[in-house]
């Protein structure tokens, strides 16, 4: 009886030691997820992943594959061989890894304790600056605390930190493996927020508060030149460890803010849009910066046109970091319906790929004109089955994914063309 109790007493400390862990400092380490090989939630499946349970890169050749089924909400690719895929199963998130175009998986989830309550996404919630170094921020809305787990060999083990407020987090960006922001933000009243914006020099053990925009009446904790109140974020972006972009949205009209001095101040890009040219829209929408190719020079940011229930892109483009952009516009065909507002993806500043009703278009001129690809009957299937198309990405002039999703059913698929987006076939 005695060595009962004992048992069970050690296992209350142990479970307490390990909440301590995920909340309080910023040495804490989680180990990654085990290996499980039991069947994930039934009621959100739909991709089926060869995954490699090893710990260390040199057991993989001594370990068997095993296959999971899951739901995954979001994915990002670092190279041609090398990307993640995530979702969540009961309120933690499952965070895979590969190394081999998708052929097997490996699981660098962080410690199950760790809820989430909506689906982390790349750029907001997620960010890999290359194949070892992560971050995922989980949302601290309501009562849960702002956490921030960091990983720096690959998922192998995730340190935590945290933030001193529970916002809404907004995005995430690294442009070294040292230097990043997060930029958050709560409800203030209507058509406005307070911003708040944090920066990292460690790595992510230590976040300082180096922007906070609330105009309340007496604040005099707001800084100069801080993003305005007024609008609601919709990205944030870095290029490099100066400078930066956050493109709002209010009344239907976005806008575009910059920092040239690693987020301590910020200005709106003047006359950004031209208003005389879009007359004709009823709202206008500004994607999030995207600074792809070969150098980092070279940027995108889409543009949707929305009239009624119709939507028309068109794109701005840089080739110097964003001090100057210049409109190109798309020819393209007005989009309705469930994915109106799927923007064209660019690789560099002259190539990129537009879906619309499963048929993909490519261009190689800046958007000036588009040519459809052969349609791809394995795309159109499964389009038909998972309607609702959540991300398109190209690595390479040849290789990207297609997530594609149906909601009603809670189902996901994970689509990867090796030849331009001529042929695709399911991870």
């Amino acid at each position: 009886m005695k060595s009962r109790r004992h048992k069970y007493i050690s296992i209350i400390i142990l479970l307490g030691l390990l909440l301590t862990a995920c909340s309080n400092n910023n040495s804490g380490v989680l180990e990654s997820q085990p290996p499980e090989q039991e069947q994930e939630d039934l009621s959100e499946l739909g991709q089926t992943l060869n995954v490699v349970p090893v710990s260390t890169p040199s057991e993989a050749q001594e370990q068997e594959q095993y296959q999971i089924q899951t739901r995954l909400v979001d994915f990002h690719l670092l190279n041609e061989t090398t990307g993640l895929a995530w979702g969540l199963t009961r309120n933690s998130i499952r965070l895979y890894s590969t190394v081999d175009r998708g052929g097997t998986w490996v699981n660098i989830s962080p410690a199950a304790n760790v809820q989430f309550t909506a689906n982390p996404k790349y750029g907001t919630d997620v960010f890999f600056i290359d194949k070892n170094n992560g971050w995922i921020v989980r949302n601290g809305k309501g009562t849960q605390e702002t956490v921030v787990l960091r990983t720096t060999n690959g998922g192998l083990h995730w340190k935590i930190s945290s933030l001193p407020k529970s916002d809404d987090i907004k995005g995430i960006s690294f442009t070294t493996i040292t230097r990043g922001w997060i930029l958050t933000s709560s409800a203030s009243s209507m058509g406005k927020e307070e911003k708040y914006l944090y920066r990292t020099d460690d790595g992510g053990a230590n976040w300082k508060k180096i922007m906070q925009s609330t105009e309340a009446p007496y604040d005099s904790k707001d800084t100069p030149f801080a993003i305005p109140n007024k609008g609601y974020i919709m990205d944030m972006s870095f290029v490099d460890s100066l400078h930066g972009f956050v493109t709002l949205q209010d009344k239907g009209f976005s806008a575009l803010y910059t920092t040239k001095d690693a987020g301590k101040s910020w200005a709106l890009v003047p006359n950004f849009i031209d208003r005389d040219k879009m007359d004709s829209c009823s709202s206008l929408s500004l994607g999030n910066p995207e600074f792809t190719g070969d150098a980092s020079n070279n940027g995108f940011i889409p543009l949707a046109c929305t009239v009624g229930e119709r939507t028309k892109f068109n794109g701005y483009f840089t080739s110097d970091k964003g001090v100057t952009w210049k409109l190109s516009p798309f020819d393209v065909k007005w989009a309705k319906g469930l994915n109106q507002m799927l923007s064209p993806v660019f690789l560099n500043n002259n190539e990129g790929w537009y879906l619309q009703e499963s048929i993909i278009y490519h261009t190689i001129n800046q958007g000036k004109t588009w040519e459809s690809l052969p349609i791809s009957s394995t795309l159109q299937k499964y389009i038909e089955m998972y309607p609702s198309i959540v991300k398109m990405e190209f690595i390479s002039s040849k290789s990207g994914w297609i997530l594609l999703e149906n909601v009603e059913n809670k189902r996901s698929l994970l689509l990867q063309t090796l030849n331009g987006g001529v042929s695709w076939k399911v991870l």
